[in-house]
C-alpha cells in the first residue's frame, strides 16, 4: 500500500501522532494514541503505523491505514476531544472511491494545515 518514503518530497511528518476512524463504535473508541504516522508527501497524506509497532498492527483494524490524495480531501474540520486536545476531522475519498472519515491530532498542527495545503 505504501512505497518507500522519498524523504525529499515530505512536506510534513509526524511519527507519535494518534487517531480514530469515525467508521464505526470499535474504530470511535479504539484507535490510536502517540501510536501513529501522519505523513505529507509529494501529493498525498499517508495515515500509517510505524514501525515497531507495524510488527503486530497493519493500521487496518482501526481503519487507520490510508493513502490519500489530497485532493481527495473533501473537508477539515477542528474537533476537540477531553484527555486528546484540539486536532482535525478529515473526510475524503480512498483509492477506492469510498468516503472515510478520521480524526488525527499532530502536535505541529500549524505544519498539517500548511502541508494539506489550509491556512
Amino acid at each position: 500500500m505504501f512505497p518507500l518514503l522519498d524523504v525529499s518530497s515530505v512536506r510534513f511528518r509526524e511519527r507519535k501522532a494518534s487517531g480514530n476512524s469515525l467508521r464505526n463504535l470499535l474504530t470511535k473508541i479504539g484507535g490510536a494514541r502517540r501510536a501513529i504516522e501522519v505523513v505529507v508527501v509529494g501529493e498525498e497524506l499517508w495515515i500509517r503505523v510505524p514501525y515497531p509497532f507495524s510488527i503486530i498492527f497493519t493500521g487496518a483494524e482501526f481503519e487507520l491505514a490510508h493513502r490519500v490524495r489530497l485532493g481527495d480531501i473533501h473537508s477539515v474540520g477542528e474537533v476537540r476531544r477531553f484527555g486528546v486536545g484540539r486536532g482535525f476531522r478529515l473526510v475524503f475519498d480512498d483509492w477506492w472511491g469510498d468516503e472515510k472519515t478520521v480524526e488525527l491530532w499532530v502536535r505541529d498542527r500549524d505544519g498539517f494545515r500548511r502541508a494539506i495545503g489550509i491556512v
